[in-house]
């Protein structure tokens, strides 16, 4: 439904058909505690913060002074992140990763990764349940050292069929984007740069080959 077209409402409470406003004419109550003409929303959740941006054109959740409109992004971005939000044009103009609905008509909180990419709030903390990498680039979105550690302490006790013994892995770090080589494993791979095990496998050879 195009909001932005809608001409009359009905009071709920005396059932008067009008045109659309914050209270009723005939029975005069109040129908939302927060109400924008231009968008025709009413909402009536006095805790919640609504504002409204003529550049971006909608409502939004949150106090005004908070945010700035990003005329390259095309969105209100939250003005503890104007240095480090990835200004990209139209950047909100795109689909979370996660759950596939776009970012620019959501009402759920944006939070941008450490490797800039963005996701829906609620999606990111149910993703990072079951992953710790973007799902775009891989790159790891939470701390990482806990289950790293584990990893370490497996790795000391696992032990590759005799066969395998002398086969070294070239792989490729998500998290500082360096390749570097190690034992291999069919499981883990642990980044000889920076020591993350959030590696991709390229490549195997054995150690008496001249290279990769």
């Amino acid at each position: 439904m195009d909001r932005h077209a809608v001409e009359l409402m009905r009071c709920m409470l005396c059932s008067e058909s009008q045109p659309v406003a914050q209270s009723c004419r005939k029975c005069l109550a109040i129908l939302g505690h927060y109400y924008c003409d231009k968008c025709k929303l009413l909402d009536d959740d006095k805790s919640k913060n609504i504002f409204h941006c003529d550049r971006c054109g909608i409502c939004l959740s949150g106090c005004k002074s908070d945010y700035y409109h990003c005329d390259t992004c095309e969105a209100c971005v939250s003005v503890s992140a104007r240095d480090k939000h990835g200004c990209k044009e139209k950047r909100l103009h795109c689909d979370c990763p996660i759950c596939g609905e776009q970012f620019f008509d959501s009402v759920h909180s944006i939070i941008q990764a450490e490797c800039l990419h963005l996701m829906h709030e609620p999606c990111l903390n149910k993703h990072i349940q079951y992953s710790y990498k973007c799902p775009v680039c891989s790159a790891s979105l939470c701390d990482t050292k806990p289950i790293f550690t584990e990893i370490d302490s497996y790795m000391r006790i696992s032990c590759m069929p005799v066969e395998y013994r002398k086969t070294q892995a070239l792989v490729f770090c998500n998290d500082c984007h360096k390749r570097s080589v190690t034992r291999f494993h069919f499981i883990y791979h642990k980044c000889q740069d920076c020591s993350s095990y959030n590696t991709s496998l390229l490549s195997t050879f054995n150690e008496s080959d001249n290279g990769a």
